[in-house]
């Protein structure tokens, strides 16, 4: 149950991501399909379900255990906590 919040997760993360590269223009032109015209957040972006897909097979590749997945699951929830709070810290000192 919980693997599947996590992709959940992932794929919304990663379609806003994108959103937002796009919306900067951080990244070429995408094709958007928007699978519901009545909901803004509703599309499908072919070129994003690729990178996921690649980023999943090679992260099993190397990975290659569940325990091993785990322990780097928690070294990337601990390294997005101290980036965060570096962040942080250097926007309070600029205000």
């Amino acid at each position: 149950v919980v693997t599947v919040f996590a992709s959940q997760a992932l794929i919304s993360s990663m379609f806003t991501l994108f959103a937002q590269a796009h919306a900067l223009e951080w990244v070429p032109r995408l094709r958007v399909l928007h699978t519901n015209p009545d909901q803004r957040g509703q599309v499908y972006i072919p070129e994003v379900n690729r990178v996921l897909m690649f980023a999943c097979v090679v992260t099993c590749a190397v990975f290659q255990t569940d325990a091993a997945l785990a322990s780097a699951y928690g070294v990337t929830v601990t390294g997005t906590f101290v980036i965060t709070t570096l962040l942080l810290c250097v926007v309070l000192r600029r205000v």
